[in-house]
């Protein structure tokens, strides 16, 4: 069993607001602006266009 971190956007340490791609065996130059928190709770309906019948 390992307990490697999984690839994947983590928060960049040495850029704040930064996310930094991790490849599962080392950082890349890969970077994005952070993700906004995502809200707990239930999903947003979706609006649907009305049908014709």
């Amino acid at each position: 069993m390992s307990n490697a971190t999984p690839p994947g956007w983590y928060p960049d340490a040495a850029a704040p607001g930064t996310d930094r791609w991790w490849d599962g065996t080392a950082w890349t130059a890969h970077t994005r602006p952070a993700a906004a928190p995502q809200a707990f709770g239930p999903p947003e309906p979706v609006a649907t266009a009305p049908q014709d019948l």
